[in-house]
């Protein structure tokens, strides 16, 4: 049952990453909230947890957009949800200062890869520098939701 519950708001988060429900007007960029969920998921788990909803959720939302970047996507999300959770004992991660700081570290992780992976590939017409506040913005946003939906999974798992 519990990971009935978990799947389905995986999925809820993903299309509502893939329809950009969570973007700000004006700014193109937003919250991962897939990125959020899957260190959520993992901060009780471990690290190999975090990758394997991390790399679930990039493939989908490779499957979703069905563009080039599908493995770019796969291994930003595999590198998001295992990362961070491996550097866990570095903060005090039950708090929600260190879970926002290890979100935030995930959110830079997934969009850097997405940036480095498109560099490489000889897809971006301009340097890199211009598209950093955009990266770092995303980041941000992904920190900030990340204690949120850590709670709502806290309160997922009790109550299943």
């Amino acid at each position: 049952m519990k990971f009935a519950v978990k799947a389905g708001c995986f999925a809820l988060v993903l299309f509502a990453d893939a329809s950009h429900v969570c973007v700000l007007p004006g700014i193109e960029s937003g919250p991962l909230l897939f990125v959020a969920l899957a260190l959520g998921f993992a901060l009780r788990a471990d690290a190999l947890a975090g990758g394997a909803w991390g790399f679930a959720g990039g493939c989908s939302l490779g499957l979703l957009y069905a563009d080039s970047s599908f493995g770019a996507r796969a291994l930003g999300g595999l590198l998001a949800g295992s990362v961070p959770v491996a550097m866990k004992h570095l903060l005090f991660w039950r708090r929600w200062t260190g879970q926002a700081i290890l979100g935030t570290i995930a959110g830079l992780l997934f969009e850097g890869t997405l940036l480095v992976v498109s560099w490489l590939k000889g897809e971006l017409a301009g340097p890199l520098g211009s598209l950093l506040p955009g990266v770092a913005l995303s980041a941000a946003l992904t920190g900030l939701v990340c204690p949120w939906l850590h709670r709502l999974e806290g309160r997922l798992e009790r109550s299943h």
